[in-house]
């Protein structure tokens, strides 16, 4: 069961990457297409189809019918899966996923080592200053932060709600122009330009809706999706300041096995003092390293850890 108000979230990972997290203070976040789930931002495409096509009937104006009748309409809604494929193409999207849980056996086995990494725990209101949630009406959720959802009927309701901003869109364009029953000014344009929104407002919002399958990770995503305002973000050399001094750092690659990777880094060397970045720090139940080992790592680099609780997996999983 998901916590109803969860005050820590975490992260699993190898001791390889928390000693890079420590190391060089920052966090990485990562091309969603290189996870474990193939239906990665293309498991709400199945809804898309039934339900937009539902709230064109209800919430169409009957004088919009007329210029824009259901045939033409299904003609764009049917297209969803193809505009997704070019978003795909021409999008990378970068996460840093964290879970409710702090020791969880699935996450030891499926993201840290099998049980030899650590899960650091993050205070969930800092990751909500960082970033918007998904259904901010916000034009520029540059960095995004929400819990994903597993359920259908919450999957459902985020693609509802497009739809429904969609027609809404769709009818006061008709108003405006005051030509019911004919085709306004820039009419193909137009349409063009209100479904690419809804597409483009519904693949951002895709990345946060998974196969129920994975429902008890309780996942929670930190996400940018290339591409996003403010375009001089990827002008600069320093990246964009987010909040307490914390910087989302720009477009980076690594070389591995003769591939170019891509990744983006939050880092907090240079954040405010007075805000833990990093609260908690559980041992994995496989980890070899002590409570005694991580204290002396995390002052040999000079972290104050005074405000950080260190402790060992209860498992007994070896």
């Amino acid at each position: 069961m998901d916590l109803i108000n969860p005050i820590y979230v975490y992260h699993y990972c190898s001791m390889d990457t928390f000693y890079s997290i420590i190391k060089n203070r920052t966090i990485r976040l990562s091309d969603i297409t290189k996870s474990n789930d193939s239906m990665e931002v293309l498991w709400i495409l199945k809804y898309i189809n039934e339900i937009f096509n539902g709230v064109y009937e209800k919430k169409t104006s009957d004088e919009v019918k007329l210029s824009f009748p259901f045939q033409e309409f299904q003609k764009y809604s049917r297209n969803s899966g193809f505009t997704f494929d070019n978003l795909n193409e021409n999008s990378t999207c970068f996460v840093f996923c964290l879970s409710e849980s702090s020791d969880q056996l699935s996450q030891w086995r499926g993201y840290a080592d099998d049980g030899k990494g650590v899960s650091i725990g993050i205070k969930l209101e800092l990751l909500k200053e960082l970033g918007i949630p998904i259904d901010s009406n916000d034009p520029d959720r540059f960095l995004m932060f929400d819990k994903v959802k597993y359920l259908e009927s919450k999957q459902r309701a985020i693609v509802r709600k497009v739809a429904e901003n969609l027609i809404e869109g769709i009818n006061k364009f008709y108003s405006t122009n005051n030509r019911l029953g004919s085709k306004p000014d820039n009419y193909d344009k137009k349409l063009d330009d209100f479904f690419e929104d809804a597409y483009s407002d519904l693949f951002e919002k895709s990345v946060f809706c998974k196969n129920v399958f994975f429902k008890e990770e309780h996942e929670w995503r930190l996400c940018h999706i290339r591409g996003r305002k403010p375009s001089d973000f990827y002008n600069s050399k320093n990246g964009l300041i987010l909040k307490h001094g914390i910087t989302l750092k720009n477009l980076s690659f690594l070389e591995k096995d003769s591939k170019l990777i891509p990744y983006l880094d939050i880092d907090f060397s240079r954040k405010n003092p007075n805000i833990d970045f990093i609260s908690t720090i559980v041992i994995g139940p496989k980890a070899s390293s002590s409570i005694v080992d991580v204290r002396n790592f995390l002052l040999s680099e000079h972290l104050d850890i005074a405000n950080i609780l260190i402790e060992k997996s209860q498992g007994t999983y070896r």
